[in-house]
């Protein structure tokens, strides 16, 4: 309320109601306005303006600068927490009668180090702010740059002339030392000045990065928990110590006494008194006295009342007796090198070279909207085992750093193969010896823990094998994936009866790929019998109507018996039409406009089998042909 959102005048107040925000449960609600987006503080430079009463419903600021500022409303009731839409409020009208102000210049910390050292020789560039409480835009002032002090022997002439008319300050120096730069700022009527000293030096020091985080991970908590923050992760270039923390409690909620016990130290405690916020921020100092910025708010929340978290944990294939996981023969675990210029592969394609794994989804959720932290735990595997390296893998939290524990991905991957507890939502593990595995999962939102699930599944090597075994030979004429996919030994080449596959708009067959008047392999299985005699029946091929494509199989026939001990390789063909067949476009009516889209040109193609001896065991596979040029596909406006 006060006026034009998108036409603000300076100086003029913007009142926010948010007494319209409502409780299913009919809760007391807290309020919080804040200067932020999405959670997260937005800062508006040469602005002083504060919001009067952001704890209330209804909350005011007066704009004091030509600027973009984000007002965001949090509403709390005790147990969930509610972000409205931020407002956005463009200030850029000046008031009848301004006077104009002097802009004011800043300088800096150079970019790269986060600190006033740099490095001889290195590339430099300066934080060149600056603002102008009449204009929202920094770069529609006039700069100048110079070099007022310099080491002995350092052009100071030469510098400066070559900063004339510049706009960011960036120069090389060569000549260690202390330099004194100075930044003037005019807005064409005043200006102002500044200056700042950068010390050039060897080894220059690089800001520490500091990072928030509560000692169990966990952000919500019940009333009179006493937790504790965690700056442990907090990281320098050059793995000094740090000398110093700085924790600020920037909210919490309306009634509470709460304060940060041990404010200045790496493991602060925080009595929860209230239900409600509790928001920190946290900063760091190196061993060579540097400071990080602030960190955005880290919130938790305290709650009177809890509703624990609901666990569905499914596992990608469902394996059994009958149908154990493969064993596939384990990748040469010294594939790091992709990036080499002399790699035999794309890097893409060195994700084909991950072994075979087993895959694990927490698929957890909470009903009061918590964030739920996911506990796995290996409970139970054969002796002597041993794991591979596969896709997908949980590294918990580790990350490869040439200054840190884990150096290059080999070191981490070599930790993380043995891993037997994870926090990540979703899990993978590639087993490399016989026998059963159960994993176990437990999940909680900081106060209530769901009981235990527990996943188990028998692995195999392929030989041993007890039933009929269904496998991708990765083999296609026309499907440049599946040419890569071929060439490894360690792929996921096992499927799992009942196979239903629908290929969908990520590497179709394109129908500038398909020669008409011809037959081609769109896929290649292969199928094993190691128990039994095993034999094909209801064998479909379905066609499109005459003039479209046609399919059929190659190499396997309905009645066809699998021997005991025999392995078969069937295709999947697919006939073009001499000419090529009307294209199948989709045009959906969106009201404004219609939208005239590709759509898949295989619609109605399938291919579909059963094995007689076991009830449910199906083969379906439904190919999709991309339109790789659409005529008259668009967005048309009615």
């Amino acid at each position: 309320q006060g006026g034009d959102i998108n036409a603000w005048v300076l100086g003029e107040t913007a009142t926010f109601d948010g007494s319209g925000s409502t409780d299913a449960d009919d809760d007391d609600l807290q309020y919080r306005w804040t200067f932020s987006r999405s959670g997260k503080d937005v800062e508006t430079i040469g602005s002083n303006a504060v919001i009067e009463n952001p704890n209330q419903a209804i909350a005011s600021f007066t704009p004091d600068k030509i600027a973009t500022y984000y007002v965001e409303l949090t509403v709390y009731d005790g147990t969930e927490v509610v972000r409205s839409s931020t407002n956005v409020i463009n200030v850029n009208t000046l008031p009848e009668g301004h006077v104009n102000t002097a802009p004011a210049a800043i300088i800096g910390k150079n970019w790269y180090t986060g600190t006033y050292e740099i490095e001889p020789s290195s590339g430099v560039s300066i934080n060149t702010d600056g603002y102008d409480k009449e204009t929202s835009s920094a770069y529609s002032l006039v700069r100048e740059w110079s070099i007022t002090s310099a080491p002995d022997g350092y052009d100071i002439d030469a510098a400066n002339v070559e900063l004339t008319g510049v706009a960011v300050f960036s120069l090389r120096f060569d000549i260690p030392g202390t330099y004194t730069l100075k930044h003037k700022l005019s807005d064409g009527e005043f200006y102002s000045e500044i200056e700042q000293d950068f010390e050039v030096l060897y080894g220059a020091n690089n800001a520490p990065d500091a990072v928030a985080s509560t000692s169990t991970k966990a952000l919500n908590f019940m009333v009179e928990d006493t937790i504790t923050f965690d700056a442990s992760g907090s990281t320098d270039d050059r793995d000094h110590q740090m000398s110093a923390f700085d924790w600020v409690l920037v909210d919490k909620p309306d009634g509470s006494e709460a304060e940060l016990v041990n404010a200045d130290t790496e493991t602060p405690t925080l009595t929860l008194d209230k239900a409600g916020p509790y928001s920190v921020k946290l900063r760091v100092q190196d061993a060579l006295g540097a400071w990080s910025g602030y960190t955005d708010r880290l919130t938790v929340k305290a709650k009177s009342e809890n509703n624990a978290p609901i666990s569905r944990p499914i596992i990608n294939f469902e394996y059994d007796e009958e149908q154990p996981f493969v064993i596939y023969p384990t990748v040469d675990p010294q594939v790091e090198d992709w990036d080499s210029s002399d790699a035999a592969l794309q890097p893409w394609e060195y994700q084909y070279l991950f072994n075979t794994g087993v895959t694990f989804s927490g698929d957890a959720y909470d009903p009061d909207g918590d964030s739920v932290v996911y506990l796995w735990s290996l409970v139970n595997e054969p002796q002597s085992v041993a794991y591979a390296r596969t896709k997908n893998m949980c590294l918990n939290g580790y990350l490869v750093n040439a200054q840190g524990e884990y150096k290059t991905p080999q070191e981490l991957y070599e930790y993380v193969i043995n891993l037997k507890e994870w926090s990540c939502a979703n899990v993978a593990i590639s087993p490399a010896t016989e026998g059963n595995y159960e994993l176990q999962l437990i999940t909680t939102d900081g106060m209530s823990e769901t009981s235990p699930v527990n996943i188990s599944f028998p692995a195999v090597y392929r030989a041993n094998y007890p039933t009929l075994l269904l496998e991708d030979d990765y083999s296609s004429e026309i499907n440049s994936a599946d040419t890569t996919l071929s060439q490894s030994d360690y792929l996921d080449r096992q499927l799992i009866f009942p196979y239903h596959f629908i290929q969908l708009s990520s590497f179709p067959v394109f129908d500038n790929q398909l020669v008409f008047g011809t037959s081609q392999m769109i896929k290649r299985y292969q199928l094993s019998a190691f128990d039994q005699d095993y034999t094909i029946t209801n064998l479909q091929a379905v066609s499109q109507a005459e003039g479209g494509y046609q399919v059929s199989f190659s190499g396997l026939t309905d009645g066809q018996v699998i021997k005991q001990g025999e392995s078969i390789f069937f295709e999947l063909i697919i006939t073009s039409p001499d000419e090529k067949p009307d294209e199948l476009v989709m045009s959906t009516d969106m009201g404004a406009f219609t939208l005239v889209t590709r759509d898949n040109q295989a619609q109605g193609i399938s291919f579909s089998f059963e094995i007689a001896e076991k009830t449910g065991w199906t083969f379906t596979y439904e190919p999709y042909i991309f339109l790789a040029d659409c005529q008259g596909c668009g967005v048309f406006f009615n």
